[in-house]
């Protein structure tokens, strides 16, 4: 998924969850964020400004890991069109390291001012110190995206959506009912299944290129 990131919804016991979670998001039009994350996570006053809508550029022969640990639902997108609406990859620095220290060190001394409109804060979202006792370290392999503040998109901005082969048809079905009584925005983007064997999702993706 060289050229996308996919956020993948939420699943529960009931393993319906993620479907729901996925057509709500759809009908909104917007993706909430979460966290906060970030080397800056931990200082309160900056409030919201560190919570991210996060994504995953996850190497195929990994996406069963995302599955398992998420759910079989994703919104994927285009990496240009998350640059866009000010979305970037994730920064994993190693620690410890000399690098890390000065992430440390600047952010305390931003923090300790305690101004809210400094630049630092900007970068700071997409900046994990990645030790081996951080919980986010254990998922360096899903190769993060994240966009701070929120996704607000359109159907056009959104690439392909992962729902599984047996509700492709009632997910069209849908779609098409939601375009013909004008019910809200209507997504005609191609349907993948993340279940599918590695050859058949390469073989999907360079249609969506297509």
């Amino acid at each position: 998924m060289s050229e996308y990131a996919v956020h993948f919804t939420k699943d529960g016991a009931g393993g319906t969850d993620g479907y729901m979670s996925m057509m709500s998001i759809l009908s909104q039009g917007y993706l909430k964020p979460s966290g906060p994350f970030g080397v800056a996570a931990e200082l309160d006053f900056l409030g919201s400004a560190q919570k991210s809508v996060c994504l995953s550029e996850v190497p195929l022969d990994q996406l069963a890991r995302v599955v398992e640990h998420r759910s079989e639902y994703g919104i994927g997108f285009k990496q240009t069109v998350l640059i866009e609406k000010g979305g970037a990859r994730v920064w994993y620095v190693n620690e410890p390291s000399l690098l890390a220290e000065f992430w440390r060190k600047i952010t305390a001394e931003q923090g300790a001012l305690r101004d809210t409109d400094a630049e630092l804060w900007r970068a700071t979202p997409f900046v994990d110190l990645a030790s081996e006792s951080a919980l986010f370290s254990r998922y360096e392999w899903e190769r993060e995206w994240r966009v701070p503040g929120g996704l607000t998109f359109k159907p056009s901005d959104v690439a392909f959506l992962f729902i599984p082969e047996a509700l492709h048809g009632a997910a069209k079905s849908f779609f098409i009912d939601v375009k013909l009584e004008r019910l809200g925005p209507h997504y005609s983007c191609p349907l993948l299944d993340a279940a599918w064997p590695e050859d058949q999702l390469q073989e999907a993706f360079a249609r969506v290129e297509d």
